[in-house]
């Protein structure tokens, strides 16, 4: 296998001298995953059809993936200690022990990096999934494929059981299940960070006082669960330490963010998507590279700003979705395909798109970060969301808004009704509900999408045209 993948890694943004020295790990990840000259050849032809490879910090985007993916397989053979958590996920507590503890811990969510690689690079993550499946987790029964792909590349060994889990109760309210089943296989521990998304409509950005304390608490409690278990001791330099490790990456997306306004939208969807999910699963090398990946991408955008260039033609719809697809590039691209632009997604928005801060600062570090969740919106229920979306109408100046129904991820599909409802009336804009998955093509296809998004592109086109000639009227008394 040696030698046989240096071209796929080259056009992923690896240099010679960093793929000969990790060659034997990149080796042994391969190996693992039954990947061989066939699935390069693959690699090559889909990173080349479906990602705008003439960007070097594009390719580096997916060489983070692909470094990443390397850590979190060999993690366990290299002594690491390894704690999982979920995704949409808070980031703070697997930061903070992440400065404490090193190099020699890795926190992680190990589904996202197998959906970002074996998924999106070489379309072999469904027998993943599958394995999931068959190990406790079967189809149609309310925990989402990336749960399924964690339990499969678990029990297929791909990934090495962890050290300790975190629970996201404050969002996905199976995670505790996924939990307890990996509690059952393999005996790991996991803190369960609860919380309740009950925001009363009209009170974002307003947090109440109890709702803090109780996320503080419980994020405390984890926390403290998490040092006993893994022998790791944080000090309170460890909590700014962590929690400003993102910092930088959040300016880079605010930047990325602004090169996105301009028309035409110069960066495509498959780009987005690794650029919103990389800070999501990683507090490693995947996302320090993906920073200095996002240092070459900006000024390769402001210069195909300063061009003229885009992905859509010049006036096209702009539109905004949840998130990319997080294995399949085909999913991603439909939207340009049929003549929609995508100038940001929740995530982004979530990511460095919107000026969102803490307003207070309670002098306990679990409620300060609990404060700055619920400012971010994740945790606090449909009313924070649909105030997000309505405040990106106009930051980025959209057409229509695309929400998806993940196949059973029920927070992110709770309130979509009523969301629809808010957007159509309150910001006066046409909203396309559309059922997906997160990475199980199994579920919906290219195909299906195509003509959900085909019949309202026509729309949004027909609305846009029908704006441009009232505004030129010329009315008589």
């Amino acid at each position: 296998m040696s030698g046989h993948y240096d071209e796929l890694l080259l056009l992923c943004g690896y240099e010679q001298a960093e793929i000969d020295e990790d060659r034997s790990r990149i080796d042994e990840t391969f190996r693992r995953l039954g990947l061989g000259e066939k699935d390069f050849k693959f690699g090559i032809e889909r990173v080349n059809k479906y990602f705008q490879v003439e960007m070097l910090g594009v390719r580096k985007l997916l060489g983070a993936y692909l470094k990443e993916l390397t850590d979190v397989v060999l993690a366990g053979d290299e002594g690491k200690k390894c704690i999982y958590f979920g995704f949409p996920a808070m980031l703070g507590p697997g930061l903070i022990l992440k400065a404490a503890a090193g190099d020699e811990l890795m926190a992680v969510a190990p589904d996202v990096v197998i959906a970002h690689t074996v998924g999106l690079i070489f379309d072999k993550h469904i027998p993943i999934i599958q394995a999931g499946e068959q190990n406790g987790l079967p189809p149609s029964h309310a925990l989402c494929s990336l749960w399924q792909m964690k339990i499969g590349g678990l029990a297929l060994g791909i990934i090495p059981p962890p050290q300790f889990n975190f629970s996201s109760g404050y969002f996905c309210d199976m995670s505790a299940i996924g939990d307890s089943l990996v509690r059952a296989k393999y005996g790991t521990p996991a803190g369960i960070i609860d919380s309740c998304m009950d925001g009363r409509l009209g009170e974002y950005p307003e947090i109440r006082l109890d709702r803090v304390k109780f996320l503080g608490q419980q994020i405390k409690d984890a926390m403290d669960m998490a040092q006993e278990v893994l022998d790791i001791k944080v000090k309170d330099e460890h909590f700014e330490k962590g929690l400003s490790s993102t910092w930088n990456y959040r300016r880079l997306c605010a930047e990325l963010c602004e090169q996105m306004n301009s028309d035409p939208v110069p960066l495509s969807m498959t780009a987005v998507d690794l650029i919103e999910a990389i800070p999501a699963c990683s507090t490693g090398r995947g996302v320090a590279e993906a920073a200095k990946a996002l240092e070459i991408l900006i000024p390769e955008l402001k210069e195909k700003v300063a061009r003229g260039e885009g992905v859509t033609p010049k006036g096209a719809p702009r539109v905004m979705l949840h998130h990319g697809n997080m294995s399949d590039p085909r999913m991603s691209l439909i939207c340009e395909d049929v003549g929609i632009a995508v100038p940001m997604t929740y995530i982004m928005a979530w990511n460095g798109g919107m000026k969102v801060e803490a307003k207070q600062n309670f002098g306990n570090p679990y409620e300060n970060m609990a404060e700055l969740e619920y400012a971010l919106a994740l945790p606090f229920g449909g009313d924070a969301g649909m105030q997000i979306w309505a405040q990106a109408v106009t930051l980025v100046k959209l057409d229509g808004v695309i929400q998806r129904h993940l196949h059973h991820c029920r927070p992110a599909t709770t309130a979509v009704r009523i969301a629809k409802d808010y957007l159509e009336k309150v910001a006066g804009i046409p909203v396309l509900d559309m059922d997906d998955d997160l990475c199980d093509n199994r579920v919906y296809g290219p195909g299906y999408m195509r003509t959900k998004l085909e019949t309202f592109a026509e729309m949004l086109r027909a609305k846009k045209k029908w704006q441009e000639i009232e505004d030129d009227w010329t009315y008589v008394d």
